[in-house]
């Protein structure tokens, strides 16, 4: 999903090369933010899935 979303959102930047920065902003860089943020919100639900099931019994 990342990887798709990055890809959208390079095409969504060569729109600029083609004289249209509006749409390219308004389309690339909320999915540049979604392809940074994804992948961390997936690392922290795994470190803190890996914490409460590698705990020990009480």
């Amino acid at each position: 999903m990342p990887l798709a979303l990055f890809l959208i959102a390079a095409g969504a930047s060569l729109l600029r090369a083609v004289d249209i920065p509006e749409v390219a902003n308004a389309i690339a860089f909320p999915l540049n933010l979604a392809v940074v943020l994804l992948p961390l919100r997936e690392i922290r639900s795994r470190r803190h899935h890996t914490r409460a099931t590698n705990r020990p019994a009480r």
